[in-house]
């Protein structure tokens, strides 16, 4: 959609019985999310083609994660704080990808290189604005 000059992108999303969204439309790219125990388990994209894969814990929360992207596989480790919110994502390189900072009112997602959206430490998966590089 284009107003006054400039492009906006109109995202859709549909949710399931239980609240959980199972598929995002972001202008023209389309992700599906399939869940095991309540959990993000993968998605998937307009085609069907798998583009991520979440470990999952014993406590139902989710480890690391496995972005296919073209023709390269990516890594993701979570890191989480005392309350179990992740506080942090690393590359298998070591270096960080995503710093979340909590403040009083509304944690805020600090985004250190182009990331996709992750899966928070409820298990749901949400968007990341990117605020700064770090």
């Amino acid at each position: 959609m284009t107003k006054d000059g400039k492009t906006a992108v109109i995202q859709q999303n549909i949710y399931n019985g239980e609240g959980q969204r199972i598929q995002k439309v972001d202008g023209d790219e389309t992700t599906n999310y399939y869940y095991q125990d309540g959990v993000v388990a993968y998605t998937t994209d307009a085609n069907g083609e798998q583009n991520s894969q979440n470990l999952i814990g014993t406590d139902g929360n989710v480890l690391a994660t496995e972005r296919f992207q073209q023709n390269a596989t990516q890594y993701y480790l979570y890191n989480k704080d005392i309350q179990e919110s992740t506080s942090s994502l690393v590359k298998e390189d070591g270096s960080t990808a995503l710093i979340t900072i909590c403040h009083q009112l509304a944690p805020v997602a600090r985004n250190a290189s182009n990331v996709p959206s992750f899966t928070s430490s409820n298990a749901s998966e949400y968007d990341l604005i990117k605020y700064a590089t770090l």
